[in-house]
Formats: structure tokens, sequence, C-alpha cells
């Protein structure tokens, strides 16, 4: 194991493209506990560590419910941690926002409803710091979709929490969805943002173009892919045909 002193941001990164997740993560909380670590090392070890979080729970199996909610929410509390460490911290907000999205299949109508103000609102600042984050972009699309795809009953339970509960459109999620595309070409281009194309313009009824999409992420290559990410080209899979 490095010395800590030989623990850089580098080395990390280098760990990141390998897909050591959770070395990193056992490298960033030990280091975390090591009396004397300064604010510009513990803001590089907290949003290393919330990031680790959330590679590792995409990782895990969709019916390992149980372990994915507990590693997003040790993740979100790095990402809490170093947003309260350093509030001018891009990648605090942009894994806060990442973490508490993931734990919306895991929580209440209500707290769901609820946190979408918040996800939303650290997003913005993420863009407000690092304007071409692709990632964030996606999640600002993701965001836009889900809220245009609420159910009768999330949408009543929204106009009881809000004066004006959140609203937006799936034309709306596409044009940061494309910001993504445009911040993140191929191979680099994640296939969850493709396959989220491929629902809003299915949801408006552009079958070409949401089947081209569909079949964009067929063509991904599976190596080195999330369980996540492999389950959204099946998804896409049985999506085409409806198309």
């Amino acid at each position: 194991m490095a010395a800590a002193e030989e623990i850089t941001d580098d080395t990390l990164q280098v760990q990141y493209r390998a897909g050591q997740h959770a070395e990193i993560l056992e490298i960033c909380e030990r280091e975390l506990g090591v009396q004397g670590c300064g604010k510009e090392r513990k803001v590089m070890f907290l949003w290393r560590a919330a990031r680790s979080c959330f590679e590792l729970a995409d990782r895990m199996p969709a019916t390992d419910k149980t372990g994915k909610e507990a590693m997003l929410r040790r993740g979100l509390a790095h990402a809490e941690e170093c947003i309260a460490t350093d509030s001018d911290s891009w990648q605090a907000y942009k894994w806060w926002a990442i973490l508490r999205s993931g734990l919306g299949d895991y929580v209440s109508t209500k707290e769901k409803i609820l946190a979408a103000v918040e996800i939303k609102e650290h997003a913005l600042k993420v863009l407000e710091l690092q304007p071409d984050d692709a990632s964030t972009q996606h999640l600002l699309g993701r965001w836009c979709y889900s809220v245009a795809n609420v159910s009768w009953f999330e949408r009543k339970a929204a106009s009881l929490l809000f004066a004006t509960p959140p609203e937006s459109s799936f034309e709306e999620a596409l044009i940061y969805f494309d910001r993504a595309d445009e911040l993140c070409p191929p191979p680099l281009r994640p296939v969850r943002n493709t396959y989220y194309k491929g629902e809003a313009h299915y949801n408006l009824k552009q079958w070409e173009e949401a089947k081209a999409a569909f079949q964009r992420c067929l063509d991904f290559q599976k190596e080195g892919l999330s369980e996540t990410e492999l389950g959204y080209i099946e998804k896409a899979r049985a999506k085409i045909s409806k198309c």
C-alpha cells in the first residue's frame, strides 16, 4: 500500500481508470481518519470516496437492493461532508446530486418529491462552477425526464407539498441529453445517456429517433460496463421492437 504522502489526485485517477473502486474507497476512508489531513486533501478524498460508492452501487445486481441503498447512503454522507468542508467544490455537489438521485428508488414518494428540488439545485450549482461537466448535463436531463414522466399520484402529491410543483418536459430533457453527448463524444459517451434519449423520443412518439437511439445502445461494447449499464442495453433491446 502506498504511503500517505504518495497518494495524489493523479494516482487515484489511475486507479479509477483501472476500475479499482473498492480499493479507492478503502484508501480514501483510511486517509480521512488520519490526524492532520488538510482541507485540500480532505476534499480530494471525500469526493472520490463518494464517487467510488456510486460506482460500487452501480455494479451491484439489481436484486441487491439493500446493498445498493447502503452504498449510496455511504457515498451521500461523504458528499455532504465534502460540501460542508468546501462549499466551492463542484465535485461535491455533483456526487451529492447523483447519489441522492440514485436513492429515489428506496424512499417514499413524499421524500422523493421533496428531494427533487434539492437535486436540481445541486446540479445547477455544479454547472455554475463547472459548466462543461457531461455527467451533470445528463443528470439534469434525467431530472427533466423524471418530472415529465411522473404518475398522476405523484403529481397530486407534489401539488400538496409545493405551491408550484416542479415542472419539465421530454423536450427539455432532450436538450440536456444532447448537451451531454456533445461534451462526451464516442467512445466515452455513456450508454445511459443514449438510452434515456431513446426514452424521451419514445414518449414524444418520435419513433424513428427513439429506434435509432435504442439501436445505438445495442452497439455498445459490453466489456467494462456496470450491471446498471448492461441493464440499459437489455431495456433498449426490449423497447426497440415497440418503436
